[in-house]
């Protein structure tokens, strides 16, 4: 229920099919034109009070809305109390918590997507979500038997746990990308940096003779400008 105020539509809809208001002039005039032979066909008089209740009662007859509610808060025992239709014109159908089968077929299904490292730790992240919601709807019959007070879990509750999972998995995932990253780009300066010395080692041994000769040719040049300031 995106809005509250939609809940008096769905009461008006479980009650007589009808929305007040809900049909331009127009879109009632198509409807008596479809409705009007058919009255006609049953011999029932083709006035437009007759021919929309005929609408109706085919709508009532057709439409089937299905409400999921969960218990948990005011927000469903209110909704009882203001709007009767939900419960005079609806079947209620209290779904028990899911056996451990389905738990694991759900979690298969909401995290077939996730790229494990290997089947084994598909199947143990799959059992520990089983286990966890399993341990918590326990706990809270414990809770319950103990201290008076619900703490309700609710298909809802598994299915967040799973979108948890995943929003965190993608997360975590991501930080440790961007932490590979870096470590990647450190890693290929440091390569490259150790390219660049090694070049230029080679290249000072290379220089080194080069570099012998002219300092015996320096030394022989001072030698000669000592003697020539001697003389």
């Amino acid at each position: 229920i995106v809005r509250e105020e939609f809940m008096e539509d769905i009461n008006g809809i479980l009650n007589s099919g009808d929305v007040p208001n809900i049909y331009a002039n127009d879109e009632i005039e198509s409807i008596n034109n479809i409705m009007r032979p058919i009255l006609q066909g049953l011999g029932i008089p083709q006035t437009k009070a007759t021919m929309y209740a005929s609408y109706l009662r085919r709508v009532q007859s057709n439409l089937h809305v299905v409400l999921a509610m969960s218990p948990v808060g005011d927000a469903f025992r209110t909704r009882l109390r203001m709007y009767p239709a939900m419960v005079n014109c609806c079947s209620l159908d209290w779904f028990a918590e899911w056996p451990n089968e389905a738990l694991l077929s759900v979690a298969q299904q909401k995290l077939a997507d996730i790229d494990f490292d290997s089947a084994q730790t598909r199947d143990a992240v799959y059992d520990l979500c089983k286990t966890v919601h399993s341990s918590v709807t326990a706990m809270s019959a414990t809770y319950l038997s103990e201290l008076g007070r619900h703490n309700h879990v609710t298909p809802t509750s598994y299915l967040e746990l799973l979108n948890m999972y995943r929003n965190l998995y993608a997360d975590k995932r991501q930080e440790v990308l961007k932490s590979k990253h870096r470590l990647e780009v450190g890693l290929d300066k440091l390569n490259s940096t150790a390219e660049k010395v090694g070049v230029m080692q080679e290249e000072l041994q290379d220089l080194q003779p080069v570099l012998v000769k002219k300092s015996a040719f320096v030394e022989e040049l001072m030698k000669d400008i000592s003697r020539d300031k001697a003389a």
